[in-house]
C-alpha cells in the first residue's frame, strides 16, 4: 500500500509505515529513503509528552500556538483488546499496550501548571483497557486539587461501579462507548464481542454519577436492514444515552470487513 501511494504522490518527501517517533527522527537526522518502517514501541512510557516542546518555543508561543485549544488532546494507550470487523485500530497499532498511570498523570501536571489547561480528552478507542491502571491514574488525579474535567472513549461492558466512581470524583465529565447495534446478529458479524446487559447497567450508572453517555453506532454493516436498524432505535430509547453519534460503514484496508470485500469482488 505504501509503494502505491507513493507512487501516486510524488509530491510527499516520506511515507512511514507503523508508527511514527521513531521514523521522524531517522528523518530528522538526515535518512534520505522515501518509504520507512517503524517498528511498535513496546513502552509508551519512553515517549516525551508533546509538552516538552515548550523547551523549543518557550510557553507564550508554545500555548497560542502549538496548543492554542482549551482541551488538551491526550493518550493512556495505543490500540485495542478487541478486533471488530470494521475497525482499523488493532491492524494499525498491533495490539494494545497502555501508559503507565504516573506518565499520564505527570503529563496532566504539566500541562495543568504551566499552562493551566483543565479540560482533557483521552483519544483511545479503548482507555479503560488496562483497568487497574485507570483507577490508578483516577486515584492520582483526584489526589490533586485541579479542579479539571476529562473526557474518554471506551468498551461500553468494561467498567464496574468502583471504577465509574472514581472516575467521577477525579472529574470524568463524558464517556464515548461503542454499542455499534442493537441487533444481535450484526454485532456478531462485526465481531463485537459486547456483553450487552453489562453495557445497559454502566450506561444507567454513569448517568447516575453525573458522567454524560455518548453511544457509538455504525450503520450499513452488511446483513443490515429496516429491522435490524429499527431494533438499534429501540436499544437507543431504552439506554437512554445522553447523546447518539452514528456514521456509516466506512471500510478501511486491513480490516475484516475490507478483507471480506476483496474475496467476494465488491472492492
Amino acid at each position: 500500500m505504501a509503494n502505491g501511494m507513493a507512487d501516486k504522490y510524488g509530491f510527499i518527501d516520506h511515507f512511514i509505515i507503523g508508527e511514527g517517533e521513531k521514523s521522524l527522527e531517522r528523518i530528522l537526522r538526515g535518512d534520505k529513503n522515501r518509504i520507512l518502517k517503524s517498528e511498535s514501541i513496546k513502552d509508551l512510557d519512553d515517549l516525551p509528552s508533546v509538552f516538552h516542546g515548550i523547551k523549543l518555543f518557550g510557553d507564550e508561543y508554545f500555548a497560542s500556538n502549538i496548543l492554542p485549544m482549551d482541551e488538551v488532546p491526550i493518550i493512556f494507550g495505543r490500540g485495542c483488546t478487541d478486533n471488530c470487523g470494521f475497525c482499523s485500530t488493532t491492524k494499525f497499532w498491533r495490539g494494545y499496550r497502555s501508559r503507565s498511570a504516573d506518565s499520564v498523570i505527570k503529563e496532566i501536571d504539566l500541562y495543568y501548571n504551566y499552562l493551566k489547561k483543565t479540560r482533557f480528552k483521552f483519544h483511545d478507542d479503548s482507555a479503560t483497557a488496562n483497568v487497574d491502571e485507570f483507577i490508578r491514574f483516577t486515584e492520582l488525579l483526584s489526589e490533586r486539587d485541579y479542579k479539571i474535567e476529562y473526557e474518554i472513549t471506551a468498551r461500553a461492558d468494561q467498567f464496574n461501579d468502583i471504577l465509574i466512581e472514581k472516575m467521577a470524583i477525579s472529574g470524568c465529565k463524558r464517556v464515548n462507548l461503542g454499542i455499534e447495534s442493537g441487533n444481535e446478529e450484526i454485532r456478531h458479524r462485526m465481531n463485537k464481542r459486547l456483553n450487552m446487559e453489562v453495557a445497559k447497567k454502566n450506561v444507567e450508572l454513569l448517568r447516575e454519577f453525573g458522567i454524560e453517555v455518548n453511544a457509538l453506532f455504525v450503520v450499513g454493516y452488511p446483513g443490515e436492514s429496516d429491522d435490524t436498524i429499527d431494533e438499534t432505535i429501540d436499544l437507543i430509547y431504552e439506554m437512554k444515552p445522553d447523546t447518539v453519534s452514528k456514521q456509516p460503514l466506512m471500510v478501511f484496508p486491513g480490516t475484516k470487513i475490507y478483507n471480506e470485500g476483496i474475496k467476494k469482488g465488491l472492492i
